[in-house]
């Protein structure tokens, strides 16, 4: 019998390969930047009597990220606070692979956020930190190419004496591994303004991003007792408060918070770059910030909004505590995709939503939804005139339009615009209509003899708000305008197709394809007698 021989293997990597290893972490900028302003506020919350009896009442904790995008291949990136700050064994915690903090059950649970998100951002990073009340800097820097070049295990920190230099912690990253454009740090702003909303209200804690400061407004709630009556639509404010709980492995895991139904913001959306869509859904906090959610990307489950357009994602938003659901290690998603917790709380959630209607609202609720202001008006008709050629004449086609005889309609509940309009030799007064009527199309159009001093044809076109597809208006200019052309080119093409079909018993019968041929015919004169295409230019 042979015996059995048994080799001991070294499986640890050097440190600089586990660093390197975090470059694969599936992070994004705003959830890699939250690991810093996690270990910023869990070092205030659990110091603040301190650091308010050092620099009095009136103390703030400001957080300030700085990116150089000059300095280096891809910039730099700087990262300040003002809260506590670190001793020799905190920051030796800090550096440690997989060391919990020493106090743990804050926002940096994990003890891992440092050096995993200093990692994913660049090769080398550096740390100094001081607190208030001492007179000891530490400083140390971490270079993953050098680390991997020799194998080594150790990183030193320094210690040095000075002054207090007005921050507590001052993380430098450079050697970027990604490319970060100016454009990510403007959204950065609304990013992290959503994520720690409940420090930023509380008053006492500001956060900026490039001297920009960060911020955050209530989305407006839908109110429907300053509204005349609807059918089947309750007169109430929409928004409810809830606290229950989900069974789940011998546990009750306590859920929190509200469910609303939005109204209005076009001013705050157009401020933050951002549509209707865009900011309804759920924000699921624990332990008072984002896990999943701000704008763009809230919760929206299927089982509860159905399609990403519907009428339910355009109303339907709130704001769920989570405080004992498990995390992942990045903290940007709940740990519930495979065990059946995730659709225990979309079965819960949605229960609470259709118990007060609000699912029900949402879906059947259209007053001022696409509500177009007489300036969008204007503007959609100014787009549409000043794209038109002043004329365009051949053997047997024309099309003027009077640029200067612009009306503006504002009756009883329709708005929209009148404009004198020529065609191949027929002369139209061109009424447009916005109403908002869940029960009829997306567009009509009659004609009748006109009695109006232009032409002899008035040309009544109505565009309904309330159709699904034009509620699209809420999120895109742009589509709003493109839609708005071609509904108005249509009822012309059906118009001047009418004028070669048969009429019988109040119909005409026209040739199927004639409608199609008009309107190519009349894209083809406003091109070729635009600078530009008809519809590059919007809103």
């Amino acid at each position: 019998m042979n015996d059995t021989v048994i080799h001991s293997q070294d499986l640890r990597s050097s440190l600089g390969e586990t660093l390197d290893g975090y470059k694969a972490y599936s992070y994004k900028v705003p959830y890699a930047l939250s690991e810093y302003v996690d270990n910023s506020t869990a070092s205030y919350f659990i110091n603040k009597d301190r650091l308010k009896n050092i620099f009095g009442q009136n103390y703030k904790l400001k957080i300030k990220i700085n990116y150089y995008p000059n300095e280096g291949l891809h910039g730099s990136l700087e990262i300040i606070d003002n809260a506590y700050g670190m001793d020799r064994e905190t920051l030796n915690n800090a550096l440690k692979i997989a060391k919990k903090p020493i106090i743990t059950g804050g926002r940096n649970e994990y003890g891992m956020g440092l050096k995993t998100s200093s990692s994913w951002f660049g090769e080398v990073w550096e740390v100094e930190t001081q607190r208030p009340d001492s007179d000891t800097f530490l400083h140390s820097r971490i270079d993953i190419p050098e680390l991997i070049k020799n194998g080594n295990f150790l990183v030193s920190i320094n210690e040095s004496s000075r002054t207090y230099p007005g921050y507590s912690t001052r993380i430098k990253i450079s050697s970027l591994r990604r490319k970060i454009t100016l454009k990510d740090f403007k959204t950065l702003k609304n990013e992290l303004g959503s994520i720690y909303r409940r420090d930023i209200q509380n008053g006492d804690i500001e956060i900026y991003v490039n001297n920009e400061k960060c911020f955050f407004e209530e989305i407006e709630i839908l109110d429907t007792t300053k509204l005349p009556s609807l059918k089947n639509i309750e007169n109430r404010i929409w928004k409810k408060d809830f606290k229950d709980f989900i069974e789940f492995e011998n546990q009750k895991l306590e859920i929190s918070g509200f469910v609303a139904l939005r109204d209005g913001g076009e001013e705050r959306r157009k401020k933050y770059g951002i549509s209707a869509y865009d900011e309804t859904g759920f924000s699921l906090f624990r332990l008072n910030r984002i896990i999943e959610g701000g704008p763009k990307m809230n919760f929206k489950p299927k089982e509860i909004f159905g399609s990403t357009n519907s009428f339910i994602s355009l109303r339907l938003f709130g704001e769920i505590n989570m405080d004992n659901f498990p995390v992942t290690q990045a903290k940007n998603q709940f740990d519930w995709e495979y065990n059946g917790l995730k659709d225990l709380f979309i079965e819960k959630i949605k229960e609470i939503c259709e118990k007060d209607k609000f699912i029900y609202t949402a879906n059947n609720f259209r007053e001022g939804v696409g509500k177009i202001s007489q300036i969008a008006i204007k503007n959609l008709a100014d787009n549409l005139i000043n794209q038109l050629p002043e004329k365009y004449i051949n053997e047997d086609s024309s099309l003027e339009i009077d640029k200067d005889n612009l009306i503006l309609i504002d009756i009883s509940e329709k708005r929209g615009y009148e404009i004198p309009i020529g065609i191949k030799g027929t002369r139209y007064l061109l009424k447009v209509f916005f109403v908002s009527d869940p029960s009829i199309d997306l567009y009509t159009f009659n004609s009748e003899a006109s009695k109006e001093s232009y032409g002899n044809v008035t040309l009544k076109v109505t565009i309904n708000e309330a159709f699904p597809l034009f509620s699209k208006l809420n999120i895109d200019e742009r589509f709003m305008d493109i839609l708005h052309k071609i509904i108005v080119i249509l009822a012309l093409s059906e118009k001047i197709s009418m004028s070669i079909g048969e009429p019988k018993n109040n119909y005409f019968l026209i040739p199927h394809k004639k409608i199609r041929e008009e309107f190519n015919s009349i894209l083809n004169i406003l091109n070729e007698n635009s600078d530009q295409d008809f519809f590059s230019k919007h809103i």
